[in-house]
């Protein structure tokens, strides 16, 4: 994981030569185009008030609304799975074309049904299956195919209504996770997950439990 450190000085004028002040130093962790936590600390002094307040907090990523962003992550990905919200529907899945030496590529299209093709009932039926080493949690499990690539981005939807889920809607950063969205088209939150055959084990995806929000956290396998 990567980081950048930063310093940041602010002042606003509260009435002639007098000023509230702020100075805070963090680390950027991830990649500077999607960074997937902020670490924050420093102290603001108040002259209208007379107070200083200091504080260390971590930023993480919320999701986004952004029809643009989001049909360019569909179409930079090779997988899309769909897991339903508690007991209503099954889980549905689609993977991206394939070329004549059985290399899967990416969908190319924000329309990934149409551009790929839908998995079958016996590929469905392994994605999802309680882990046996984390209560309350559920292994999804990609399924196994051919590609040339290092790092396929895999579009994983969670059914539900927008605010159903907090902002953010992960309790800690993880550095598997590219991109947050919800899309309003499906009704679901989607995690972009960087599959990655020869990378590290995925660890355990916390959803954000507070505001009163129960969620099946998840552990999301390449294979």
């Amino acid at each position: 994981m990567s980081g950048v450190a930063f310093q940041m000085l602010a002042e606003r004028e509260v009435e002639t030569g007098a000023d509230d002040l702020l100075g805070a130093v963090g680390v950027i962790s991830g990649s500077w185009q999607r960074p997937d936590q902020v670490q924050i600390s420093g102290s603001a002094a108040s002259i209208s008030n007379d107070h200083n307040t200091a504080f260390n907090e971590t930023l993480l990523p919320m999701f986004l609304q952004n029809i643009d962003l989001l049909n360019a992550a569909y179409a930079e990905s090779y997988v899309v799975i769909r897991i339903p919200h508690g007991e209503d529907g099954q889980v549905q899945g689609w993977i991206g074309p394939t070329d004549a030496n059985g290399n899967v590529g990416p969908f190319g299209h924000a329309d990934y049904q149409t551009a790929g093709t839908a998995l079958t009932a016996a590929q469905l039926a392994d994605i999802m299956k309680p882990d046996p080493d984390h209560p309350g949690t559920n292994d999804i499990r990609i399924p196994p195919f051919e590609s040339t690539a290092g790092i396929r981005p895999v579009m994983v939807q969670f059914i539900g209504e927008a605010g159903h889920f907090p902002q953010p809607p992960l309790e800690e950063a993880h550095e598997q996770i590219g991109q947050l969205f919800y899309d309003d088209g499906v009704g679901a939150l989607v995690l972009q997950f960087s599959d990655q055959p020869a990378g590290p084990k995925s660890t355990v995806i916390n959803f954000n439990s507070k505001r009163g929000r129960n969620h099946n956290s998840v552990i999301i396998e390449p294979r």
